[in-house]
């Protein structure tokens, strides 16, 4: 069965933020930053090994696959909302 885990964001705060999400006993962290041409970047990382696992721009409604450097798909991610002011995201696991 799936999971779905919607991140929380404080408005109050805005820009820069990071979240942690555990999944199968590994946790990474999730870096929001607001780029200066108008959008909203996102970094995954693995707290353990480091490892860069994604990092890109944030999209609204548009899903991706975040995955391990052999290509295994360890959680899908979806920006629901994004706008200068917040950044709602879904992670989707089994």
């Amino acid at each position: 069965m799936a999971t779905v885990q919607v991140l929380p964001f404080d408005s109050r705060i805005g820009y820069p933020q990071l979240r942690d999400v555990a999944i199968n006993s590994q946790v990474y962290r999730l870096s929001y930053e607001w780029n200066p041409r108008g959008f909203a970047r996102l970094t995954i990382t693995n707290r353990l090994s480091g490892d860069v696992v994604w990092n890109g721009k944030l999209t609204p409604r548009y899903c991706f696959d975040a995955k391990d450097r052999n290509g295994v798909t360890l959680f899908g991610i979806m920006a629901w909302v994004v706008t200068p002011n917040i950044a709602e995201v879904w992670v989707f696991y089994v």
